[in-house]
């Protein structure tokens, strides 16, 4: 296994619990995985469009949507977590969901 001083053995990187499969996942077919394809994709257009450039990541801070995601005092992760929210805005913006989609058990 090859190191350096910057990264950590991938096999001693904790994934959060909820993201780690339990049996074993068809990515092309898991709402969670094709939301995540879905923001990457609509972030790295919108960042074009704004002529902020395609590389790397541009996140402005402080808008007014800062408070859904991270409630005063609280937690992000006391609030409905993004998976959560999947389905519904896939399917808000128009994207068609195929035949034997899998939804997660933690998801609903």
């Amino acid at each position: 296994m090859r190191t350096n001083p910057h990264s950590q053995p991938t096999e001693r990187i904790a994934l959060p619990r909820r993201l780690v499969p339990r049996r074993p996942v068809h990515f092309e077919m898991d709402t969670r995985f094709a939301y995540l394809e879905w923001l990457r994709q609509e972030a790295r257009f919108l960042q074009m469009e704004l002529g902020c450039g395609d590389k790397g990541e541009f996140s402005p801070i402080g808008t007014f949507t800062h408070r859904y995601h991270i409630p005063f005092g609280e937690s992000w992760r006391d609030q409905p977590q993004p998976s959560t929210r999947a389905e519904t805005v896939l399917r808000a913006v128009g994207v068609k969901f195929p035949r034997g989609l899998l939804v997660p058990e933690d998801a609903a």
